[in-house]
């Protein structure tokens, strides 16, 4: 895949989006107050340069990605809706009303996955400025953060998980050997042998070894607990400075 390049043209039957919308529509408002060439510098490094299909215009993906989040939209709900809505068509670049999707849904999928630290900073960074722009966020919003961490994944063992129980139990079996304390019982776990049938299905191999990796992670936009935290703080600025323009 190469570079990405946005060369989108007005169809000359059909009539351009910006003579049957409203201009004043807050959509339109808060696409022309977003730095597009900033996002599209960011979001197109992550694309090796190369023969191949060009990739989607980044103004359509990080578009996509605004309305998603904005709205709280899964990617099958705003594929129906991108269709149907002038004005998503128009915040993502679109010069022309189109009647079918120029892009298939397991794109957006891809792209999340392309997707690192220094783009979800740059949405973050363009987020922000938006958000001061249009008067919703201030100067003193800034000075200070609060992130509920109840939203934030954490590694939490539950009080009566039988794991935790058993963790005790190893600790105290090995503490009473030390201190040579003779128990009525040991609790060790011991695996009863396997038939010979079953111990050569069970053999490791290549594929099925503990260090083998079975499946790819994909980098997305939500990975660990500081980056979901800036996540919702780039959504709620989003939604701040659509809610400014509609006024």
């Amino acid at each position: 895949m190469s570079k990405p390049r946005d060369d989108r043209q007005k169809d000359l039957l059909l009539p351009a989006l910006d003579q049957i919308i409203d201009m004043g529509h807050p959509l339109v408002r808060l696409a022309a107050l977003i730095d597009w060439t900033l996002l599209d510098e960011r979001f197109s490094s992550v694309c090796p340069t190369g023969s191949g299909q060009p990739g989607l215009p980044t103004r359509l993906v990080a578009g996509l990605f605004i309305l998603k989040h904005m709205h709280n939209l899964s990617d099958e709900v705003l594929c129906a809706r991108w269709i149907e809505n002038p004005y998503y068509q128009y915040f993502c670049g679109e010069l022309s009303f189109c009647h079918r999707l120029p892009f298939d849904r397991s794109s957006m999928t891809r792209w999340r996955q392309r997707l690192g630290e220094e783009q979800l900073v740059a949405l973050i960074q363009e987020s922000l400025s938006v958000a001061h722009k249009t008067g919703a966020i201030g100067p003193k919003d800034l000075e200070r953060v609060v992130v509920d961490t109840t939203v934030q994944p954490k590694a939490v063992a539950h009080p009566t998980d039988a794991r935790l129980m058993h963790g005790a139990i190893v600790k105290l079996v090995g503490l009473a050997k030390r201190n040579r304390v003779p128990l009525r019982q040991s609790y060790l776990r011991l695996p009863s042998a396997p038939p010979s049938w079953l111990a050569a299905i069970a053999t490791p191999t290549s594929s099925n070894a503990p260090g083998a990796s079975s499946s790819s992670c994909g980098r997305g936009l939500a990975g660990s607990s500081a980056t979901s935290a800036a996540r919702l703080m780039a959504i709620r600025c989003w939604r701040l400075a659509s809610a400014r323009c509609s006024v």
